[in-house]
């Protein structure tokens, strides 16, 4: 399956709504995406919604940590929420689920 991203706007927040599968064949699509939203002006804050991801490997895990140290590195807020079942569980046992979840 495929990786869709959709992005939202709401006031200086953006959005980024994942569906589909994050591994090695998605992977660059979303660190883009990430980056590009990170690096807009006009982006204070910007949210990973991941309740539609069936699938994340190390390479998914990866472009997230990426995204929030790019964040931090700007002074933007980052925020992984909505992971569910076997993406949330993936999350948690590697242990960065509170820190993409949670404030810098």
């Amino acid at each position: 399956m495929d990786l869709s991203v959709s992005a939202s706007r709401s006031g200086d927040t953006t959005r980024l709504s994942l569906t589909g599968e994050v591994d090695l064949s998605t992977v660059d699509a979303l660190q883009e995406e990430i980056a590009a939203s990170v690096e807009a002006e006009d982006v204070a804050s910007l949210i990973i919604d991941l309740s539609g991801v069936t699938f994340l490997d190390s390479s998914g895990i990866s472009a997230l940590l990426k995204g929030r140290r790019l964040a931090d590195d700007r002074q933007k807020t980052f925020r992984v929420e909505a992971a569910r079942d076997m993406v949330r569980e993936v999350l948690n046992i590697t242990g960065v689920w509170e820190h993409l979840a949670g404030r810098p």
